[in-house]
């Protein structure tokens, strides 16, 4: 099951439209107050987070839900504030401040305040119900997964955590290294032991039909600790982010994968506006600076996950590797494409090479058309090859894609072709370049893959 991008934005408690402030006064939050609590947003959300703990180590008291169903009111009588609103999300990481029976506890009340004030009307013009989903975790062990799922499997729609695998990125070249990409992000995941969230999951909330989403993930929650230079939104970032995208899809269990985040104004950002962050003005490309041409600066991420969507459909391929051509330190994974951005059957490859040689793939099954890669490598960097990871751009089968993506001038985002008379073509070998990941796309395999057939 492949999982659904999700870029989960840096606020909590959300503004009445792009560009306004909602002033939350008196916030009860466990027994506690935030006064005068106010927030901003410029990007349409598409689910509420609805924040509540506290300052010290655990929270204690009853909560008082007055304020928390005087803003939920607010929102059922404003659909404008977002109309494509599917639900809410109890958080954050609340294992951490609240025992487990009041963790319990609370979600329940949630969902009856909700199910109160909606009283059947359905989400976002869709035909199901709203949603709540909890506890926003980063803590997969001790049991607490299952007996919180245990106790929520017919109350609540979703179970939700976090995961950060290289924790504070200090070590930097985990993001370099396959084994680490392969078995540290869910196998054997440090920070939030994901496996055991995945496994207390398929025990007892797959039979109710809870979903299990991972609304908070990058490749570590320190921002640009890392002794070699900035990570989160390098190229580098982009190794820990498409073996994250489809190491989750092929569990068959996480059905949407929450990059953090979409809009904040430090590292984390996949998009920030440059007029708020004036440092984001001028970056340095090649050791000259240039100016800003566009209101919003990307990530080099950005661009992977705009690929990633635009490619990669909903069906996992297994893949077995018989033997590798030149060095063996790539990881491939396979996927139907995605319909209709690619022809009914066609067959996508995800392939990221950490190394510092040149891998050639050998993938099966020989088109009779053509086949088209995406490779992305690093861009430009004031630091010169020793720190090309640490670029802030990306280039697209060798051309620099912009930092300040326009609105009228996106990049087409075009692949490279390969025709039948091309001698690699003819044999099938896709070369990644060192340092590189990227997709490699065929739209008509021979032969055919019955699985991706409509």
């Amino acid at each position: 099951m492949r999982t659904t991008i999700c870029f989960r934005a840096m606020i909590w408690l959300l503004g009445k439209r792009a560009g306004e402030r909602l002033h939350i006064v008196n916030l009860s939050l466990n027994g506690l107050e935030y006064v005068n609590t106010s927030v901003t947003f410029q990007l349409t959300p598409s689910a509420f987070v609805l924040c509540y703990g506290c300052s010290v180590t655990r929270c204690v008291g009853v909560w008082n839900t007055t304020n928390m169903k005087q803003f939920l009111h607010y929102v059922h009588d404003n659909p404008s504030i977002c109309p494509a609103l599917i639900g809410f999300e109890l958080g954050n990481e609340l294992f951490t401040h609240l025992d487990i029976n009041t963790n319990i506890a609370d979600i329940v009340e949630l969902v009856n305040i909700v199910n109160a004030i909606w009283n059947g009307e359905t989400a976002g013009g869709s035909d199901t119900s709203m949603a709540v989903y909890g506890p926003s975790t980063d803590h997969c062990l001790d049991g607490q997964p299952f007996a919180f799922m245990n106790a929520t499997r017919h109350q609540i729609t979703g179970y939700t955590y976090h995961s950060y695998p290289n924790r504070n990125n200090i070590n930097a070249g985990n993001l370099l290294n396959k084994t680490w990409l392969e078995q540290g992000i869910i196998q054997n995941d440090l920070h939030a032991h994901s496996i055991e969230c995945i496994r207390a999951w398929q025990k007892t909330g797959q039979t109710a039909g809870m979903k299990l989403w991972v609304t908070e993930t990058n490749s570590a929650y320190a921002i640009d600790q890392s002794p070699q230079g900035p990570i989160l939104n390098r190229f580098l970032n982009g190794f820990w982010y498409l073996n994250s995208l489809a190491q989750y899809a092929a569990t068959d269990a996480v059905t949407m994968h929450g990059r953090w985040c979409m809009s904040s104004g430090n590292a984390f950002g996949l998009v920030n506006d440059t007029q708020t962050l004036p440092l984001q003005h001028h970056l340095l490309e090649g050791g000259s600076e240039v100016e800003s041409t566009g209101t919003y600066a990307v990530s080099t991420d950005y661009y992977v996950a705009v690929l990633y969507k635009r490619l990669v459909g909903e069906k996992v391929l297994p893949v077995t590797i018989s033997s590798w051509i030149g060095g063996d330190g790539a990881t491939v994974y396979a996927f139907c494409g995605a319909v209709p951005h690619l022809p009914a059957g066609s067959v996508v490859y995800v392939i990221t090479n950490p190394t510092t040689d040149e891998v050639h793939v050998q993938v099966s099954g020989e088109a009779s058309g053509t086949r088209q890669e995406y490779i992305l490598t690093a861009g430009n960097s004031p630091g010169g090859n020793s720190t090309l990871m640490h670029s802030p751009t990306v280039r697209l089968n060798g051309d620099i894609l912009p930092l300040f993506p326009g609105d009228t001038d996106f990049p087409p985002l075009d692949p490279r072709q390969y025709t039948t008379e091309d001698k690699q073509q003819a044999q099938q070998i896709v070369v990644m370049p060192p340092l590189s990941y990227g997709f490699v796309v065929l739209p008509q395999p021979a032969p055919s893959i019955p699985v991706c057939q409509p």
